[in-house]
């Protein structure tokens, strides 16, 4: 997707708006995981994060968080930048 000085150098940059996790077994200081992840489509100002931690095929945790793109001017809302969204779309879920 690039770098954190590219987004900014489009002149935005982002606010966690919401974040929600759910618990669904305990994990392990040892415990391996795996980490999924994806968009949850592409709104005008925001987009939702969507990830799953696993251990092996068990579901430990999920969690959804939206992300709000702001101007770092004045920090209001703003517009997904058409080359910030042509970047995160292949990380769109289907």
């Amino acid at each position: 997707m690039g770098s954190y000085d590219a987004l900014l150098a489009t002149g935005v940059d982002t606010v966690v708006g919401e974040a929600n996790l759910r618990f669904r077994a305990p994990g392990h200081f040892d415990d391996v995981l795996t980490i999924e992840g994806g968009f949850d489509g592409l709104g005008t100002t925001s987009t939702t994060l969507k990830l799953w931690f696993r251990r092996g095929e068990e579901l430990l945790c999920d969690a959804d968080i939206r992300y709000v793109f702001v101007d770092t001017e004045n920090w209001e809302k703003t517009p997904i930048p058409d080359e910030v969204r042509a970047k995160m779309q292949p990380l769109v879920l289907p």
